[in-house]
């Protein structure tokens, strides 16, 4: 009789714990595996591969850190959520050499402030220049690393109770909108353009003025056509082992 385990095949050429992760993405790809599922145990998918728990949890280890999965501590290991403040193009995970996976960054927000409208985004909301707007300050990261960098605005006159504390319990922006206001936000525009950064984004990303970014300026709206943020980010193109798709 044949064995009915997903036995992961010995290859000089490549590590057996990056084989573990290239299952778990199939089956994330293939919808086996979705948004917020916990995944077996360790060893559960060493049996399932016939390889070490060692090996599963290292090739596991590696997803968590490019943001496809996550672990809540004594509970178990979880695929992501993608936020839909990213937006929907990819990044892709360039550790092996003959595929590439997306990854999804997480968010981290620096700050929310009410300040007046400055010119670009009252122009973008459509709002008198000095009206009031929220502006948020978000760190994008793929593990431990800085890729991007975000700065959100949305009219106060929408949003007046919006606060920090709003932020760290949702997460994401756009699902807190959905959820607490019943704004479904989608995408009005989008423009890009390459260039380098300025002295206050160097710095929150930790590298050189010279370092290469794509801006991107998204403006977008609810489903009745009003408009709620106008955002900017700065995306790194020098992101080790990470290429823009």
């Amino acid at each position: 009789m044949h064995s009915m385990k997903s036995r992961v095949p010995h290859a000089a050429t490549e590590p057996l714990y990056r084989k573990v992760a290239a299952f778990v993405l199939e089956k994330i790809a293939c919808g086996d595996y979705k948004p917020t599922y916990m995944l077996p145990s360790e060893f559960a998918l060493a049996d399932i591969l016939g390889v070490s728990q060692g090996t599963v949890r290292r090739g596991l280890e590696d997803l968590v850190t490019a943001g496809v999965l996550y672990r809540q501590q004594g509970v178990g290991t979880f695929v992501a959520q993608r936020s839909a403040e990213w937006g929907s193009f990819a990044l892709f995970d360039t550790y092996r050499s003959n595929k590439q996976h997306a990854v999804w960054p997480k968010q981290e927000v620096l700050g929310i402030t009410r300040v007046p409208a400055p010119g670009v985004a009252a122009e973008a909301l459509s709002v008198m220049r000095g009206a009031a707007v929220w502006r948020i300050w978000q760190l994008w990261r793929l593990g431990p690393k800085k890729i991007a960098m975000d700065e959100a605005y949305l009219p106060v006159c929408l949003f007046p109770d919006l606060n920090l504390r709003q932020l760290a319990r949702r997460m994401d922006l756009y699902h807190l909108l959905q959820v607490e206001y019943a704004v479904q936000v989608k995408e009005k525009s989008l423009l890009m353009s390459a260039g380098f950064l300025d002295e206050e984004a160097a710095k929150l990303l930790e590298v050189g003025r010279d370092t290469q970014s794509v801006r991107f300026v998204r403006i977008c709206q609810d489903i009745s056509g009003s408009l709620v943020e106008y955002r900017k980010r700065l995306l790194l193109l020098d992101s080790t082992g990470v290429q823009w798709l």
